[in-house]
């Protein structure tokens, strides 16, 4: 009996080491999983009773008009100078893939040129006024012959084109439309919701509404973020920081530290303010902030604590190019095409997630729990059960006394005696 008792010890104690070694085990896969930063896309498409089209979002590639250049002064008609507003105001420009860099003398003659022309005080509304209006857009294509041809048009979709801080940042993958050609694009709705971040909340109508409540907010400042902090570390301010419309009472300390730096010229801005500025582009959001980046911290603690869309909605498709008709291609003036059609009524609904999130992981390690508890519980029971099969309980023979109750002799039972009249007591029996 003893050493039964030994060896079931002993055997519950290894089986309870193993079941929790073996959870322990079983948890860390899904830790290290969670722990990785895995993620995983799920993809599901619902139907839509009506579409309606983009909002369009055009950007000249060649910004200034023959007739804006006619309000200034003389000098900024030359090439060299229009050649440094076109890079000056689209620092994307560096970026295509068709880029040909200018030599640095006339670089160096434009900024002269530029900087001695507009100042700070004007150069906003200079700046707007050389640009194209909408009756402008056809007339006088080109402005100067430093660029033989139009550039062309980029047509960005957006299904909404009210927030100005989203549009600096997000506007990305677009349409190029070239002088005498058409563009028809076979479009569908997709919309993208990011959830790994627990400001988005769990599903595709969180993240809209987490975006809502943001831009309700102004939460949305992660670009004027990055734009103080090139204020600080770079010691100027990039041209958008002037052309963006902000309220004066609302951002009035970000307003005189601009006041109070000059603007980056086209070098400052690529060995310097590029680095800050790319961090709030979308396609960078998720890129980690490089380590030898002046005011790492602080770069870090803005990307923390400013809301960075959750819903982003997009257009893609199938774009089909064509020539126009002979009638468009004798004329001077910059002609193109854009047809927008919507392929099918079905949007797409993407959820990108970690993998797993913290539901599912504790999830997977309460079932994990309750596994290994059933496994080890099974084992311990068939382990009793079959010892109690080879090694039976001896049962012994005692003999047990009974006890019996005594009575008491002092309280005897009481005898119940039934009295009975006799014949001779009978009423009337002596009478004669």
């Amino acid at each position: 009996m003893l050493i039964r008792r030994l060896f079931g010890g002993l055997f519950f104690l290894f089986l309870l080491c193993s079941c929790i070694a073996l959870f322990v085990l079983h948890s860390l896969y899904f830790i290290f999983r969670t722990a990785s930063q895995t993620e995983k896309t799920e993809t599901k498409t619902v139907h839509d009773d009506q579409l309606f089209i983009p909002a369009l979002i055009i950007c000249n590639r060649m910004p200034f008009s023959q007739d804006g250049l006619n309000n200034v002064n003389v000098n900024l008609r030359q090439d060299s100078a229009l050649r440094y507003l076109l890079e000056w105001t689209n620092p994307s420009l560096r970026e295509a893939a068709d880029y040909t860099a200018p030599a640095a003398d006339f670089m160096n003659q434009g900024q002269n040129t530029v900087l001695q022309y507009i100042t700070q005080s004007t150069r906003n509304q200079t700046i707007q006024n050389m640009q194209y209006q909408c009756q402008s857009m056809t007339r006088n294509s080109w402005f100067s012959t430093y660029v033989p041809t139009h550039p062309g048009v980029d047509v960005y979709l957006r299904e909404d084109g009210s927030d100005v801080m989203r549009m600096a940042t997000e506007l990305e993958n677009p349409i190029r439309l070239m002088d005498k050609r058409g563009v028809r694009l076979q479009m569908k709705k997709t919309k993208k919701a990011d959830i790994r971040r627990t400001s988005c909340g769990y599903a595709l109508g969180d993240a809209r509404r987490s975006d809502e409540h943001a831009f309700k907010h102004n939460d949305t400042n992660y670009l004027m973020c990055n734009m103080m902090l090139v204020m600080r570390y770079c010691t100027c301010h990039p041209l958008m920081a002037e052309l963006l419309h902000y309220d004066p009472a609302a951002y009035r300390d970000f307003l005189l530290r601009v006041s109070q730096t000059n603007v980056c010229s086209v070098d400052a801005y690529d060995n310097c303010a590029r680095r800050y500025i790319d961090l709030t582009r979308v396609e960078n959001w998720d890129e980690d902030i490089p380590k030898d980046l002046p005011g790492y911290d602080d770069a870090k603690k803005c990307r923390n604590d400013n809301h960075r869309s959750c819903l982003i909605t997009s257009y893609p498709g199938t774009i089909e190019g064509y020539d126009l008709p002979e009638e468009y291609r004798t004329t001077q003036d910059y002609v193109s095409r854009l047809v927008l059609e919507y392929s099918t009524m079905r949007t797409t609904e993407i959820l990108v997630s970690k993998d797993p999130n913290i539901y599912e992981l504790l999830s997977f390690i309460g079932y994990n729990m309750a596994l290994w508890f059933t496994v080890g519980h099974i084992l311990w029971s068939m382990f009793w059960y079959a010892t109690g099969l080879c090694c039976p309980k001896r049962h012994s023979n005692r003999i047990v006394p009974e006890i019996r109750r005594k009575r008491s002799v002092s309280s005897p039972e009481p005898i119940v005696v039934e009295h009975r009249p006799s014949q001779s007591e009978e009423p009337g029996a002596g009478d004669t």
